[in-house]
């Protein structure tokens, strides 16, 4: 395996990504690059890698073409240390698998990172910002990712977009996005637990966490201030939203819409603008326990009246109006036990 510098060696990152072979690793001096390189299907596990104190600059020109800033369409291929921007259509493109992004900044292209149907999954990025880009800051398709430590900030979309199963997002912050921060939808796989871990999101023009796509744990979060609901559940089972901060939201703190077996456990939900938990008709087998509610502008706990066999218990209630909102026939449908009211003077 052999070492490329770039300009040192040959002028341009395409040069010496075809003077390459798998594994070899290109150095790529600090400087602006205005190119679209891509690194084909029979360069796998290579590595591209700029300076982390002085990275390179890759520019684009204009949104045409589909040109990507990187299309990686080989496995295993290692990116780190560089600033995209500008003019891409996609700032990184992944098609392969197994590939990892780290400390790259991409900026203000059509579209940040986006990994593509055709990836097999197994992605990580790390210490990845995407920034005022038009549309999502990350869109990955396929099973199997990492999102560690990444911000996604005033893109023109969704943060982060995540059509798959198995992902982890840690650590993340994903706020003033034009719409949602995190974005989970339908894919046509299975979907095995998708994990949301002590991110930030906050300030998004829609919700804080938008999910059509089941068996998502989203843990110890602080969801705050954005124009919509903190968390819109629709249509899906089986999420676990636990021990969050969910506060000072335009919509509901936790909006639970046609779905079962979903438990909202150990949060704080504070001072939002609609309920603090709002479970829809056809909401059944949901589990609300062990909250604190506090000050929200309308109920705390609202339960439609088709909602059945839900489970509201030994939560903390505070000045919300009212306190608990059961529309009959669900006032006699579910479970209310062990809650403490306190009604504000």
């Amino acid at each position: 395996m052999s070492i490329i510098r770039v300009p040192l060696d040959v002028p341009t990152i395409n040069d010496a990504v075809f003077l390459s072979e798998a594994g070899d690793t290109i150095i790529v001096c600090p400087g602006v690059y205005k190119e679209s390189v891509t690194i084909p299907d029979d360069k796998p596990k290579l590595r591209i890698k700029g300076d982390p104190k002085n990275k390179p600059i890759l520019q684009g020109v204009c949104y045409d073409g589909g040109e990507a800033g990187f299309n990686v369409e080989a496995n295993g291929v290692y990116i780190s240390n560089f600033i995209i921007k500008g003019g891409y259509t996609n700032g990184i493109s992944i098609s392969g698998k197994d590939c990892t992004i780290d400390n790259c900044e991409v900026c203000n292209c059509l579209f940040g990172i986006f990994v593509t149907d055709e990836s097999e999954g197994g992605n990580l990025f790390n210490c990845v910002k995407c920034l005022d880009n038009k549309g999502d800051g990350i869109t990955v398709n396929g099973d199997n990712s990492c999102i560690i430590e990444c911000t996604c900030e005033r893109n023109g979309n969704h943060g982060l977009t995540i059509s798959g199963g198995n992902t982890l997002v840690l650590n993340c912050n994903m706020s003033f996005n034009l719409n949602d921060g995190i974005n989970i939808e339908h894919d046509s796989g299975e979907c095995l637990f998708n994990l949301i871990i002590g991110c930030t999101i906050k300030c998004n023009l829609n919700n804080g966490i938008r999910s059509r796509l089941g068996r998502t744990l989203i843990l110890n979060n602080c969801i705050a201030r954005n124009r919509d609901d903190g968390i819109d559940i629709k249509d899906t089972n089986l999420n676990s939203i636990v021990k969050n901060k969910i506060e000072y939201n335009c919509g509901d703190g936790v909006d639970i819409d046609d779905g079962m077996l979903n438990r909202v456990i150990f949060n704080r939900v504070i001072c939002n603008v609609g309920n603090g938990v709002a479970i829809g008709d056809d909401g059944t087998e949901n589990f609300v326990d062990d909250n604190a509610f506090i000050t929200n502008n309308k109920a705390g706990v609202l339960l439609l009246r088709e909602s059945v066999d839900n489970a509201v218990r030994d939560n903390f209630f505070e000045c919300n109006d009212p306190n608990i909102s059961a529309y009959p026939p669900a006032d006699e449908n579910n479970v209310f036990d062990g809650n403490v009211k306190v009604n504000c003077c």
